[in-house]
């Protein structure tokens, strides 16, 4: 074998050794990445559920303080009337 080549052998053979300990990492990677993916799908339903509820609950808050305030007047409205009736 030539210099060159056992020089290159030995880089090969250190390129292998310190990439082998980071295979196993990558493939535990990749399994830990495939579990996620298939739990996606039920997250994004329960997210999609929560964000369902928060939208209803902003609506409502819009909207109740005017249904408040139209309440509030018809109730006026109808103490003023029955006071009226009352003279």
């Amino acid at each position: 074998m030539a210099p060159g080549e056992r020089q290159t052998l030995d880089y090969l053979t250190f390129i292998l050794s310190s990439v082998s300990p980071h295979d196993f990492y990558n493939c535990l990677l990749s399994f830990k990445v495939v579990i996620f993916a298939g739990e996606f799908p039920t997250l994004q339903n329960k997210m999609r559920a929560i964000l369902r509820i928060e939208v209803e609950a902003v609506r409502f808050l819009k909207e109740e303080p005017h249904k408040l305030d139209s309440l509030l007047k018809r109730v006026r409205s109808m103490t003023d009337i029955l006071t009226i009736l009352r003279r």
